[in-house]
């Protein structure tokens, strides 16, 4: 079975060899160009990052690469 948390119309899947949810959303510039999360993305993963942490898990949102954001939960 695979772990997923829905977080407004996001799907975070649970990757156990990273310790971390993940989420892909359209990739998406800002003004340097640079690759920045899709906006409702990273607020989604801020709300699960804090609900991680009121569960008593140390968590850190963090963004990669092709639009992926990850939420570490430690």
């Amino acid at each position: 079975m695979v772990a997923v948390k829905q977080i407004d119309q996001w799907t975070f899947t649970w990757k156990a060899e990273n310790n971390w949810y993940e989420c892909k959303g359209p990739i998406t510039y800002d003004d340097e160009h640079d690759e920045i999360p899709y906006p409702d993305l990273w607020k989604a993963a801020r709300k699960l990052e804090q609900s991680l942490l009121a569960q008593d898990y140390k968590a850190s949102a963090h963004y990669s690469e092709k639009g992926w954001v990850e939420v570490q939960k430690i």
